[in-house]
């Protein structure tokens, strides 16, 4: 079971992750617990090891410290996947179209669970 705290950090994390995706242009469209995985952090990249560490920790029951403190370490990068319905949406100052609002009526597009109730 994750705390509180910790979970506050991952969806920290995670809202990162998509405010990075719209910067590039793109929206995801399927975002859900099934699309986030925990996983393990780039060896290559030791200088996000002091981030990760002060940003996530995982407590997880029955194990020895010495394993629990690997997988604080080495267990908190969060991903977020399945792109298969992400759209490129219109940028107006990149672009220099206007974007076009959502029209009532239209058809929804993305995961009625885990989206806006006014989606």
């Amino acid at each position: 079971r994750i705390n509180n705290v910790d979970l506050f950090k991952i969806g920290v994390q995670l809202l990162k992750i998509v405010e990075q995706l719209h910067k590039s242009g793109y929206v995801h469209l399927d975002i859900k617990p099934d699309n986030i995985l925990i996983g393990s952090v780039d060896e290559y990249m030791p200088e996000r090891d002091t981030i990760v560490e002060d940003q996530c920790h995982l407590f997880v029951e029955q194990l020895a410290e010495e394993d629990l403190m690997m997988i604080q370490k080495k267990l908190c990068q969060i991903y977020l996947i399945d792109f298969g319905r992400a759209l490129k949406y219109v940028n107006e100052e990149k672009e220099g179209r206007p974007h076009l609002p959502n029209v009532r009526g239209q058809e929804f597009c993305g995961n009625y669970i885990f989206s806006s109730k006014h989606a």
